[in-house]
Protein backbone atom coordinates (compact mmCIF):
# COMPACT_ATOMS: atom_id res chain seq x y z
CA UNK A 1 0.00 0.00 0.00
CA UNK A 2 2.80 2.37 0.99
CA UNK A 3 4.76 1.62 -2.67
CA UNK A 4 1.27 2.20 -4.12
CA UNK A 5 1.13 5.68 -2.40
CA UNK A 6 -2.64 4.37 -1.28
CA UNK A 7 -1.59 5.16 2.45
CA UNK A 8 0.78 7.61 3.75
CA UNK A 9 3.81 6.92 5.93
CA UNK A 10 3.41 5.11 9.22
CA UNK A 11 5.41 4.40 12.00
CA UNK A 12 5.20 0.60 13.56
CA UNK A 13 6.60 -0.23 16.75
CA UNK A 14 6.43 -4.27 17.43
CA UNK A 15 7.72 -4.91 20.54
CA UNK A 16 8.03 -8.71 22.11
CA UNK A 17 4.05 -9.92 23.39
CA UNK A 18 5.52 -11.34 26.52
CA UNK A 19 7.76 -9.36 28.99
CA UNK A 20 8.12 -13.30 31.08
CA UNK A 21 11.04 -14.67 29.58
CA UNK A 22 11.87 -18.57 30.67
CA UNK A 23 15.16 -20.48 29.84
CA UNK A 24 14.42 -22.47 26.28
CA UNK A 25 14.36 -25.67 27.79
CA UNK A 26 11.43 -24.87 29.92
CA UNK A 27 9.40 -22.19 28.10
CA UNK A 28 6.44 -25.09 27.11
CA UNK A 29 6.31 -26.27 30.06
CA UNK A 30 5.75 -22.61 32.08
CA UNK A 31 2.93 -20.39 32.11
CA UNK A 32 3.48 -16.73 32.66
CA UNK A 33 2.32 -15.22 35.77
CA UNK A 34 -1.46 -13.43 35.44
CA UNK A 35 0.66 -10.11 36.40
CA UNK A 36 2.88 -10.58 33.25
CA UNK A 37 -0.04 -10.21 30.93
CA UNK A 38 -0.84 -6.93 32.93
CA UNK A 39 3.15 -5.56 32.55
CA UNK A 40 3.26 -6.32 28.90
CA UNK A 41 0.11 -3.99 27.75
CA UNK A 42 1.03 -1.86 30.75
CA UNK A 43 4.45 -1.45 29.06
CA UNK A 44 2.90 -1.22 25.57
CA UNK A 45 0.09 1.61 26.55
CA UNK A 46 2.64 3.74 28.53
CA UNK A 47 6.48 3.21 28.06
CA UNK A 48 6.20 2.49 23.95
CA UNK A 49 4.35 5.12 23.44
CA UNK A 50 5.65 7.64 25.39
CA UNK A 51 9.61 6.33 23.53
CA UNK A 52 7.91 7.26 20.15
CA UNK A 53 6.23 10.69 21.14
CA UNK A 54 9.98 11.53 22.31
CA UNK A 55 11.99 10.32 20.04
CA UNK A 56 9.95 10.35 16.51
CA UNK A 57 8.07 13.21 14.96
CA UNK A 58 4.78 11.81 15.59
CA UNK A 59 0.68 13.10 15.37
CA UNK A 60 0.47 12.42 19.26
CA UNK A 61 -2.89 11.92 19.39
CA UNK A 62 -5.54 9.20 19.23
CA UNK A 63 -6.88 10.09 16.19
CA UNK A 64 -3.63 9.29 14.59
CA UNK A 65 -2.61 5.60 16.60
CA UNK A 66 -3.50 2.29 16.09
CA UNK A 67 -3.08 -0.94 17.64
CA UNK A 68 -3.95 -4.14 16.19
CA UNK A 69 -3.01 -7.52 16.98
CA UNK A 70 -3.04 -11.00 16.19
CA UNK A 71 -3.67 -14.06 17.85
CA UNK A 72 -2.31 -13.99 21.07
CA UNK A 73 -1.21 -10.48 20.09
CA UNK A 74 -5.13 -9.89 19.38
CA UNK A 75 -5.40 -10.61 23.19
CA UNK A 76 -3.43 -7.86 24.39
CA UNK A 77 -4.77 -5.59 22.05
CA UNK A 78 -8.18 -6.01 23.66
CA UNK A 79 -6.57 -5.61 27.02
CA UNK A 80 -5.11 -2.01 26.17
CA UNK A 81 -8.17 -1.32 24.34
CA UNK A 82 -10.10 -1.78 27.24
CA UNK A 83 -7.74 -0.63 30.12
CA UNK A 84 -6.83 2.56 28.04
CA UNK A 85 -9.37 3.62 26.00
CA UNK A 86 -8.85 6.95 25.00
CA UNK A 87 -5.41 6.13 23.71
CA UNK A 88 -6.23 4.64 20.20
CA UNK A 89 -8.56 5.80 17.83
CA UNK A 90 -8.44 2.25 15.81
CA UNK A 91 -8.80 -1.26 17.24
CA UNK A 92 -7.90 -4.77 15.69
CA UNK A 93 -8.46 -8.07 16.87
CA UNK A 94 -7.70 -10.82 14.57
CA UNK A 95 -7.68 -14.68 15.67
CA UNK A 96 -8.74 -13.89 18.73
CA UNK A 97 -11.54 -13.68 21.26
CA UNK A 98 -12.41 -12.71 24.75
CA UNK A 99 -11.14 -15.96 26.83
CA UNK A 100 -14.42 -15.69 29.05
CA UNK A 101 -17.19 -14.08 29.69
CA UNK A 102 -16.58 -10.88 31.81
CA UNK A 103 -18.76 -8.49 33.37
CA UNK A 104 -16.70 -6.24 33.16
CA UNK A 105 -16.45 -5.97 29.64
CA UNK A 106 -19.52 -3.86 28.94
CA UNK A 107 -18.63 -0.98 30.43
CA UNK A 108 -14.91 -1.08 28.81
CA UNK A 109 -16.66 -0.99 25.89
CA UNK A 110 -19.21 1.43 26.77
CA UNK A 111 -16.12 3.78 27.75
CA UNK A 112 -14.75 3.18 23.99
CA UNK A 113 -17.16 4.30 22.35
CA UNK A 114 -17.20 7.33 24.95
CA UNK A 115 -13.66 8.24 24.16
CA UNK A 116 -14.06 8.46 20.42
CA UNK A 117 -12.99 5.09 19.32
CA UNK A 118 -13.33 5.31 15.71
CA UNK A 119 -12.86 1.83 14.46
CA UNK A 120 -13.18 -1.99 15.93
CA UNK A 121 -12.03 -4.33 13.03
CA UNK A 122 -12.10 -8.05 13.92
CA UNK A 123 -11.79 -10.97 11.82
CA UNK A 124 -11.12 -14.81 12.06
CA UNK A 125 -10.60 -17.56 9.31
CA UNK A 126 -13.46 -20.04 8.48
CA UNK A 127 -11.58 -22.87 10.29
CA UNK A 128 -10.56 -20.85 13.10
CA UNK A 129 -10.42 -21.99 16.60
CA UNK A 130 -11.17 -18.36 17.58
CA UNK A 131 -13.85 -17.48 15.23
CA UNK A 132 -16.51 -17.95 16.94
CA UNK A 133 -15.15 -15.36 19.60
CA UNK A 134 -14.31 -13.09 16.98
CA UNK A 135 -17.79 -12.93 15.56
CA UNK A 136 -19.09 -12.98 19.57
CA UNK A 137 -16.75 -9.55 19.86
CA UNK A 138 -17.88 -7.85 16.82
CA UNK A 139 -21.55 -8.74 17.82
CA UNK A 140 -21.01 -7.04 21.43
CA UNK A 141 -18.97 -4.22 20.27
CA UNK A 142 -21.67 -3.72 17.66
CA UNK A 143 -24.44 -3.73 19.87
CA UNK A 144 -22.59 -0.72 22.02
CA UNK A 145 -22.98 1.06 19.02
CA UNK A 146 -19.60 1.37 17.84
CA UNK A 147 -18.41 1.06 14.65
CA UNK A 148 -17.15 -2.58 14.39
CA UNK A 149 -16.30 -4.97 11.56
CA UNK A 150 -15.57 -8.45 10.58
CA UNK A 151 -13.79 -9.93 7.93
CA UNK A 152 -13.91 -13.74 7.17
CA UNK A 153 -11.35 -15.44 5.03
CA UNK A 154 -10.95 -19.25 3.85
CA UNK A 155 -8.69 -21.16 6.26
CA UNK A 156 -7.55 -21.11 9.52
CA UNK A 157 -4.91 -19.12 12.03
CA UNK A 158 -1.87 -18.32 9.52
CA UNK A 159 0.16 -15.45 8.51
CA UNK A 160 -1.20 -15.45 5.01
CA UNK A 161 -4.72 -14.57 6.58
CA UNK A 162 -3.81 -11.94 9.16
CA UNK A 163 -1.41 -10.26 6.57
CA UNK A 164 -4.87 -9.78 4.60
CA UNK A 165 -6.52 -8.33 7.82
CA UNK A 166 -4.09 -6.14 8.52
CA UNK A 167 -3.83 -5.07 4.82
CA UNK A 168 -7.74 -3.95 4.93
CA UNK A 169 -7.54 -2.81 8.74
CA UNK A 170 -4.93 -0.71 7.63
CA UNK A 171 -6.72 0.78 4.00
CA UNK A 172 -9.92 1.14 6.63
CA UNK A 173 -7.97 3.09 9.16
CA UNK A 174 -6.46 5.39 6.20
CA UNK A 175 -9.14 5.94 4.36
CA UNK A 176 -10.48 9.42 5.78
CA UNK A 177 -7.13 10.59 4.80
CA UNK A 178 -6.13 10.53 8.31
CA UNK A 179 -2.84 10.56 9.21
CA UNK A 180 -1.46 8.07 11.30
CA UNK A 181 1.17 7.16 13.57
CA UNK A 182 2.12 3.23 14.70
CA UNK A 183 2.70 2.12 18.00
CA UNK A 184 3.16 -1.50 18.97
CA UNK A 185 2.22 -4.51 19.59
CA UNK A 186 3.06 -6.66 16.95
CA UNK A 187 1.37 -5.49 13.37
CA UNK A 188 0.84 -1.65 12.58
CA UNK A 189 0.34 0.59 10.49
CA UNK A 190 0.72 4.38 9.17
CA UNK A 191 2.05 7.91 9.41
CA UNK A 192 0.07 7.59 12.65
CA UNK A 193 1.20 5.75 15.60
CA UNK A 194 0.56 2.47 15.12
CA UNK A 195 0.43 -0.66 17.92
CA UNK A 196 0.53 -3.80 16.78
CA UNK A 197 0.63 -6.82 18.43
Amino acid sequence: MLSRREIPTALSCLPAGQTFQAPPARRQAVAAPASVWGASTESLAREIITFVKQTSRVIAHKDSRAIAGLSMGGGHTMTVAKHHPGVFGDIGVFSARPRQVDPALDGQLEALKARGARLYGTGAGTTDDAREGALYLVALVKQHGSNAGYREDPGARYWFIWRTFLGDFGSQSFRSGRRLNSVGAAGAIGGRECTGI
